[in-house]
């Protein structure tokens, strides 16, 4: 009986004995100290499985899997008890190993998956994959920084962008503003240039034109007069179209004609009797010689309508002691050479003219010295002119001219133009 349970324990002995040659011979695993899992736990992909048991296995091939691929297909587990899922085991060939379920339990016979722990890949392997990870963070962070700095770079040429519109706008605005103050600047100017030009007319035609006011002052009231041209101060300023080293307004005389004086016809008879008595302090003449015959036909006619006469101080040089005729052409060729409308003056024009400038400055025109007389527009019995001048200390000559075919050097014509 003792004898029989001796062998039976050296039976034992020798079976344990070439198991654990089998086994060492083989795979197998030793657990690690892991909290146990239970049994039906699924592993996820990454996640470690359970420890607390032992599980042998056989490899399909050989139980040195270090050649093998990071996964490869095992077989025949066998789990320890309690059965729970075996967690990372180390080879004999010292490999670290993860079991897979993939039916929910491990049984003899199911096929499981088995990778390869991180830390037992081959150092090569390791520093290979390492390398790869630095140069993927490497990477990482380069087109990191180069994004944000493509973002900040953006950002700043927005910024710019913004800085050059504000810039661009204040410089406009400064522009503008130059622009407004020198446009204003030349305004000033011009309008002062106006203003001098326009007192310079006022005080050339206050001391060159006899107008209403001077009217109303010597003589009476003529009502409103009739506005000169715009430019009648440029006019005034040119050369003479006669007396081409004077100008206009030394060898002319601006007068106003009117239609009535004091509510009175205006006509040479009302002329004769006005210059005797002028009022305003004016210098008084009166007609030394009015021929009947200009009296009787030209005496009392008057003018429709107010208007001025730019008439010469003198007779135009080279009409003395010629026939009307060759005066009247005279007169025409100036005013085709000069493009200006001059013509003879008639009777009323003249003895206006030349009373009117008298009478505010005592200074006698077509004078008696020489004897100068102007042949004007009137034909006494439509053959003679009226001639007006002689103006002499006793008066003024105005008179038919009977000798209008002679070339006597003291008569000749005055430039007259109308506006």
């Amino acid at each position: 009986m003792f004898a029989s349970s001796l062998n039976r324990l050296l039976a034992a002995v020798i079976i344990c004995s070439l198991l654990f040659q089998s086994c060492r011979s083989g795979l197998h695993a030793i657990t690690e100290e892991e909290p146990p899992m239970p049994a039906d736990h699924v592993q996820d992909a990454g996640e470690a499985p359970s420890s607390g048991a032992l599980a042998l296995v056989s490899s399909r091939t050989d139980a040195r899997v270090s050649g093998e691929s990071p996964s490869e297909l095992v077989s025949a587990a066998v789990l320890a008890s309690p059965p729970v899922f075996a967690g990372p085991f180390t080879t004999s060939s010292g490999e670290r190993v993860l079991l897979r379920r993939q039916q929910g339990q491990c049984a003899q016979g199911d096929l499981v998956h088995a990778s390869t722990s991180p830390s037992l890949i081959a150092p090569e392997a390791r520093a290979s994959q390492a390398q790869q990870r630095r140069e993927g963070e490497e990477r990482l962070v380069a087109e990191a920084i180069t994004r944000l700095a493509e973002e900040e770079l953006a950002k700043e040429c927005i910024g710019l962008a913004k800085e050059r519109e504000v810039i661009d706008e204040q410089s406009r605005l400064m522009e503008e503003e130059k622009v407004a103050d020198e446009r204003a600047e030349l305004a000033k100017e011009e309008l002062e240039k106006r203003g001098k030009q326009v007192l310079l007319s006022q005080t050339t035609l206050s001391t060159q034109a006899f107008g209403a006011r001077e009217w109303s002052q010597y003589f009476g009231d003529v009502g409103a007069e009739p506005p000169l041209p715009s430019d009648i101060s440029t006019t005034l300023s040119s050369v003479c179209p006669f007396w081409p080293d004077r100008a206009v307004k030394d060898t002319h005389l601006l007068v106003l004609i009117p239609s009535k004086v004091s509510g009175k016809r205006y006509n040479l008879n009302l002329l004769g009797k006005l210059i005797k008595r002028p009022k305003g302090g004016g210098h008084a003449t009166k007609y030394s010689y009015y021929g009947s015959d200009t009296r009787k036909q030209f005496g009392a006619q008057s003018p429709t309508r107010s208007y001025w006469v730019l008439m010469t101080r003198d007779v135009l040089e080279g009409s003395r002691g010629r026939t009307y005729t060759a005066q009247k052409s005279l007169v025409a060729g100036h005013t085709s050479r000069t493009g200006f409308p001059y013509e003879l003056p008639g009777a009323l024009e003249a003895a206006t003219a030349i009373l009117s400038h008298y009478v505010r400055s005592g200074e006698r025109l077509y004078t008696d010295d020489p004897l100068t007389w102007t042949r004007c527009q009137e034909l006494e019995d439509n053959k003679y002119p009226v001639a007006v001048g002689g103006f002499s200390s006793v008066g003024l000559v105005a008179f038919n001219d009977y000798s209008y075919f002679a070339d006597y050097d003291n008569r000749g014509v005055a430039g007259l133009r109308k506006f």
